[in-house]
């Protein structure tokens, strides 16, 4: 029984590190344009992808279509990437092999990532923006389960 109560206790705290739901205030402000990425994002609705150039799961999602059937499925939805690489250069090499068509931020800081509680690649976040102009999360998870993202995305602001 002691055993299950600790395999119960450690997948719980795992679930909650790897997804957060909640109002918390975000700030995209700090976002690093790397590829088709405006200054500012201006929109009410935000989907976040994290990736990176060798995450084959990250690179999966470009290269069948899911991401672009997500903009089209959701059109009032703002689809952002945010490459994750070590280094600018290969998340460029990545968007210009591949041709991206998704604007891709950098988060230097790793601030945004933080926030989130983004803890590797894929991740990805649904961001609404409040009546005061600030980003509040809806949910956001690291992994890239489609059906989950789907609900969230279909989910009411």
């Amino acid at each position: 029984m002691k055993t299950f109560k600790l395999i119960f206790s450690i997948l719980f705290v795992c679930s909650s590190l790897a997804s957060a739901r909640g109002d918390g205030i975000v700030s995209l402000d700090q976002l690093k344009p790397l590829a088709g990425a405006d200054a500012k994002i201006e929109t009410q609705k935000v989907f976040v992808y994290f990736w990176a150039s060798w995450c084959p799961e990250c690179r999966e999602k470009f290269a069948d279509g899911a991401l672009s059937a997500l903009q089209k499925d959701f059109p009032k939805t703002k689809i952002v990437t945010i490459n994750a690489d070590r280094t600018e250069e290969r998340g460029k090499a990545f968007v210009e092999a591949e041709k991206i068509s998704f604007p891709v931020y950098r988060d230097d800081s790793k601030a945004l990532t933080k926030s989130l509680k983004i803890f590797g690649v894929p991740g990805w976040a649904v961001l609404n923006r409040n009546p005061n102009g600030q980003w509040s999360v809806q949910k956001s998870a690291t992994g890239a389960d489609l059906a989950e993202i789907r609900s969230e995305l279909g989910r009411a602001m």
